[in-house]
């Protein structure tokens, strides 16, 4: 029979290996992070594409899942076109430094 910790089922007196937050319910030290103040929600587009996640995790080998990812990847930004200058204003936002 394999070893307690080998099963996943602690034993008596095992302490747990999740920080002490997660044990007793509290988030982490600091707690999520709101996002910044000029975040707002932006309307999903109507159809993403032609591409999926789904085809992407069907990839017959390396160079297929490249492809796909690719072609994915592509289609979801295609999507969003009509927030495109609202995104690049977020990331330019987003990266600046302080004091620039």
């Amino acid at each position: 029979m394999a070893p307690p910790a080998a099963t996943g089922i602690p034993r008596r007196g095992h302490r747990s290996r999740r920080p002490p937050c997660h044990r007793q319910g509290r988030p982490r030290r600091g707690g999520p992070r709101r996002p910044p103040d000029y975040f707002h929600r932006l309307e999903p587009p109507p159809r993403i594409g032609l591409t999926t996640a789904v085809d992407v995790l069907a990839a017959r080998g390396e160079v297929e899942h490249g492809r796909l990812a690719w072609a994915w990847g592509r289609d979801v930004w295609q999507s969003w076109a009509p927030h495109h200058t609202t995104i690049r204003r977020w990331n330019t936002r987003a990266l600046a430094r302080p004091g620039t």
